[in-house]
């Protein structure tokens, strides 16, 4: 093996790649979560007949009336347990 093989990384590289890891995975856990609620608004916004914003506004007092998340009543939207029509 040349020298041109070996790769010399700083110590507490290993820590520094896993961590960059972790938030990669959080941010595209973050990614999959908002996109589940603005599709949930899109169907709450033809539920209720009302704007995009609206159908948010409506959800998110839905989520504080029943001390549920967002992510929570968006879920139940989708899976059609909740609706707003």
């Amino acid at each position: 093996m040349g020298l041109s093989a070996l790769v010399l990384e700083p110590a507490g590289a290993d820590h520094e790649r896993h961590e960059r890891h972790q938030v990669m995975r959080k941010n595209g856990s973050d990614l999959a979560q908002r996109h589940r609620v603005s599709q949930a608004q899109g169907m709450v916004s033809l539920q209720a007949h009302c704007a995009f914003g609206d159908a948010l506004a409506m959800m998110t007092e839905r989520a504080k009336v029943d001390g549920r998340t967002i992510q929570d009543i968006a879920d139940a939207v989708l899976n059609h347990q909740l609706s707003f029509g």
